[in-house]
């Protein structure tokens, strides 16, 4: 054989070595490409299926990895997502596999955790979003808003979206700063208009700031882009009712009726067609409750004053009656509790800017509800029921602390006024006075005293 024939069989050899060193390569590659076809369609079980694939025939896939544990989150399979983000960092540790790690961590509740993997995605990549936009809504969800809305602005400056625009204008609502709200809603807004939440959130921010012929406005469009969103007309009633048309406001209570029943009862309970407020005249009633403390109500008075400013009108307590009071719960039933007070005081029922608040040591519960008790409930955005039956350590602990059971019946009844009196927004913000989720005492504990 001649030495170029040599040569020719030499040169041959070395390309089939170099082709079947490649195959599992760019059969992997393929495998990684169908994923990501079924993961852009929302189908994460073959998209994760596909990138398993790519990982079989080449582990040192990296980003299959990264992409594979994208999955998971999506799927809500945090384990494996963990496991798939660790393999892809100990492969290549970048700022995509970080940030993946530090969304599994947040949804996993390992905050401080969650927290060094974001760090650690924007120290390896600073101009990469991901890190800025899921520690946002980590803090969002947690409400740390001054937090939140740090990151959710660095993330925009690098990527601006309309995910991003809502969830930094949702955070300033929360914070209680509803101009940049407003704009913030209008740029996610001018990204994509044919969303109806992003128009419904926006007329939300004006009903805080009473600007009810905008808030209208941004409702009959978020309609007008959904006819079928129905919390969108629940918030237009509110806003027809505010600018006095009662035509229009009972227009579309009968069309929501049509829709959810059970929705449009909510607007009555809510006082939806009800008179309305004039915001800067309201006043303050605090009504005791068959045997309600005097002592604890003269207490109640004067720390409410020291927090607020405002005056509080005490009436004269009202006792229960035979219907109030379920015999087989032995619970004070909410509903017949504010009727009760309706009825020996009708001025105040009938006194559109009256904040009546009912004080009892009864426990409670909410007729329309499923809870098995309720420490406050509020009707028709003036009245409220607060019980401090189960906030007394007596009642739960077999020791009595006047201090402790005068503090959580402060903070309850303080969020009341928040709610129903300045029309603050309710949060997630398990530290501030305003958190939504008061499912037992360590709730209210936890709870500060500041608005």
């Amino acid at each position: 054989m001649s030495k170029r024939k040599t040569l020719r069989w030499v040169l041959v050899a070395a390309v089939m070595a170099v082709l079947l060193l490649l195959t599992p390569v760019i059969a992997g590659a393929a495998c990684y490409f169908v994923g990501t076809v079924f993961f852009a369609a929302g189908n994460y079980k073959a998209a994760a299926g596909a990138y398993n694939g790519a990982i079989r025939l080449y582990p040192r896939f990296a980003r299959a990895y990264v992409d594979l544990g994208s999955s998971y989150l999506a799927l809500e399979k945090y384990a494996q997502a963990e496991e798939a983000f660790l393999k892809a960092k100990s492969i290549h540790d970048d700022s995509c596999a970080s940030c993946g790690l530090g969304t599994t961590y947040h949804h996993l509740g390992r905050y401080e955790d969650a927290e060094k993997q974001f760090q650690r995605s924007m120290d390896l990549n600073p101009a990469d979003s991901c890190a800025y936009d899921q520690s946002g809504r980590m803090y969002y969800d947690t409400g740390k808003y001054p937090q939140a809305i740090a990151a959710f602005k660095r993330a925009l400056t690098l990527r601006p979206s309309y995910g991003t625009y809502l969830y930094i204008a949702n955070s300033y609502v929360y914070a209680r700063d509803f101009e940049p709200a407003i704009d913030a809603y209008k740029k996610a807004l001018e990204l994509n208009s044919k969303y109806s939440r992003a128009h419904r959130q926006l007329g939300i921010a004006y009903d805080y700031m009473g600007r009810f012929k905008e808030a209208a406005a941004a409702y009959e469009q978020a309609i007008k882009i959904n006819p079928e969103d129905e919390t969108a007309r629940y918030q237009l009633i509110f806003a027809y009712t505010n600018l006095r048309n009662k035509t229009k406001a009972r227009e579309q209570y009968e069309i929501l009726k049509k829709m959810n029943p059970d929705l449009a009862a909510e607007v009555i309970e809510d006082g939806g067609l009800a008179e309305p407020r004039e915001i800067g005249k309201e006043k303050l009633y605090f009504v005791p409750l068959s045997n309600f403390s005097a002592a604890a109500l003269t207490k109640l008075v004067n720390s409410c004053k020291q927090k607020t400013g405002l005056e509080v009108t005490v009436m004269q307590p009202v006792p229960f009656t035979l219907s109030t009071v379920n015999k087989q719960r032995q619970q004070v039933i909410f509903e017949e509790a504010v009727d009760l007070i309706k009825l020996r005081y009708p001025k105040l029922a009938a006194d559109p800017n009256a904040i009546v608040i009912g004080l009892t040591n009864e426990d409670m519960y909410v007729r329309k509800e499923k809870w098995q008790y309720a420490f406050a409930y509020p009707k028709e955005g003036r009245f409220a029921i607060v019980s401090s039956a189960r906030m007394d350590p007596v009642n739960t602990d077999g020791f009595a602390d006047d201090a402790l059971l005068e503090a959580r019946l402060r903070k309850m009844v303080l969020k009341e006024i928040g709610v129903l009196y300045y029309l603050y927004p309710v949060n997630h913000n398990s530290r501030s006075l305003l958190y939504d989720e008061i499912h037992a005492v360590e709730d209210l504990d936890k709870m500060g005293e500041d608005f």
